[in-house]
């Protein structure tokens, strides 16, 4: 998906957006934060609980404490938009944008 299509499918509604984050994938390395327009995401390092709870199978788990686990968090699903950047800017493909 490019910048432009992105910005054409942009909703001028926030609130209707579920962001889910694929937590055996996501290597928190920010992209998703950058691109954002709305500050959507914060990336910070998954509590123990989070860690045993969401990352499945020994080879995610072994990616995910090589990045020190640090993930992204759509802290304000709230206010997205739908511009889909984030997902075209993830090169983990861990980021879905769905209608609640």
């Amino acid at each position: 998906m490019t910048l432009n299509s992105a910005l054409e499918q942009c909703e001028p509604v926030a609130g209707k957006w579920r962001v889910l984050i694929d937590r055996n994938r996501c290597e928190g390395k920010e992209k998703c934060a950058q691109v954002c327009p709305e500050g959507v995401f914060s990336i910070r390092r998954l509590t123990d609980e989070e860690f045993e709870t969401h990352v499945k199978g020994f080879l995610p788990r072994l990616k995910v404490r090589v990045h020190g686990r640090r993930q992204a968090f759509a802290d304000h699903e709230q206010d997205c938009r739908h511009c889909l950047r984030c997902v075209a800017a993830c090169p983990e493909d861990a980021i879905q944008v769905v209608a609640r």
